[in-house]
């Protein structure tokens, strides 16, 4: 259904899931495995040597051996990660599907931020989960869902004073319905949509992405131009035009929301 033909009680189906990071961690996960397994299999021949007395050892050894914990750690860690995900989306599926109407209350929630800026500032796509205390067979038991929803559910998951699960063995899952009307904040920042869809915040936002994506296209071509004529000259222009054309719209956007938000 296109944006405009949403209206407040449309119900929102967004998808939880990254089949891209899937790929994207299994192909890391794989390849880190594959060289930690060929590192551990090249050190214990060495090390077979050295008990053998062929070989004499040496603090290289050492190094290679936190070498492959580094990458077969590494490798084992995205592919579980990566799967993760996969495991919790089949589950919830089949829960969805079979399992029997509830409600349960939150208990607790918790967040990670899949963004490089993990500052309590300027957090990105931060997405959360929770603790759920439910009652089964007449016992209250807790459940700990995946961490797969974003600012607007989060806020309206916490307003309500119990939320409707589905629940299949020992396995829950949210069955609310999410509608276009929570959607208030930008998924990515966690910022109030308006600060990029109404002025003056939204041509300041404008000016700063046009800026950015141009900027970094020109810096790009002085870097190798700088490169080939050898003079250093282009790429400090480069850096130049990048601060010019970024720093200051994206400060003055900054500062609208913060006195925005301090006259609240």
């Amino acid at each position: 259904m296109a944006r405009k033909e949403k209206d407040g009680k449309t119900v929102i189906h967004r998808r939880q899931y990254s089949i891209m990071n899937v790929i994207f961690l299994t192909l890391f996960g794989c390849g880190f495995s594959a060289i930690g397994l060929g590192l551990l299999t090249l050190e214990i021949k060495i090390l077979r040597e050295v008990a053998r007395g062929e070989t004499p050892f040496g603090g290289q050894y050492i190094f290679m051996s936190f070498l492959v914990l580094a990458f077969l750690g590494g490798g084992i860690f995205a592919l579980v990660w990566g799967w993760k995900g996969v495991y919790h989306w089949r589950k919830k599926r089949l829960t969805k599907k079979y399992g029997e109407d509830g409600f349960a209350i939150i208990v607790e929630s918790h967040w990670h931020a899949e963004g490089n800026d993990n500052s309590s500032f300027h957090r990105t796509y931060v997405r959360y989960g929770f603790d759920l205390a439910y009652k089964k067979d007449g016992e209250v038991k807790t459940f700990k869902t995946d961490e797969v929803y974003d600012v607007n559910e989060y806020e309206y998951l916490k307003s309500l004073d119990k939320v409707k699960v589905k629940i299949y063995k020992n396995y829950v899952a949210i069955d609310e319905d999410f509608l276009y009307e929570i959607y208030k904040k930008d998924s990515v920042h966690g910022y109030n949509k308006k600060y990029f869809t109404e002025k003056p915040f939204s041509t300041l936002y404008k000016i700063y992405t046009i800026g950015a994506a141009i900027s970094f296209i020109a810096f790009c071509i002085l870097f190798a131009l700088s490169a080939i004529l050898h003079n250093n000259v282009f790429v400090f222009t480069g850096i130049g035009l990048l601060v010019i054309s970024i720093l200051p719209p994206l400060a003055i956007w900054y500062y609208l929301m913060y006195t925005d938000k301090k006259k609240k």
